[in-house]
């Protein structure tokens, strides 16, 4: 472990500025962003569902990252978000069995999902 407040705010900054950028795109583009994550959305509650977790959920991430960027000294709240980011990978584990792993940009983001999350766990604050 890292004991840095500084390092911790950033992680905490950058990982809200993924979120906010990832839900701004699916909000502008979400047929697009749909079609990317091989999702069929044709209907109201396709694109609410969409909306729900792509738009919504990862605003309240970014906001909680931005909440705990600001009150670092509060280590649970940058916690709290690393349990929420490593629920992704964890999601993506339990298809394996039955789907196999991610590929292409998924795999990425299974990785990613990963080594932020422990990262945000690993560094804390001073």
């Amino acid at each position: 472990m890292f004991e840095s407040d500084l390092a911790r705010q950033v992680l905490l900054g950058m990982t809200a500025l993924v979120f906010v950028l990832l839900a701004l795109r699916t909000w502008w583009v979400p047929a697009t962003v749909a079609r990317e994550l091989g999702y069929g959305v044709g209907d109201a509650n396709g694109y609410s569902e969409l909306h729900a977790i792509y738009v919504g959920l990862w605003l309240m991430h970014a906001a909680l990252g931005a909440w705990a960027a600001v009150h670092v000294e509060h280590a649970i709240l940058g916690d709290i978000l690393a349990v929420l980011v490593l629920g992704q990978p964890l999601g993506r584990l339990i298809a394996v069995p039955h789907f196999g792993m991610p590929h292409g940009p998924m795999l990425g983001f299974f990785v990613l999902e990963i080594v932020g999350a422990v990262a945000l766990l690993a560094v804390r604050p001073g």
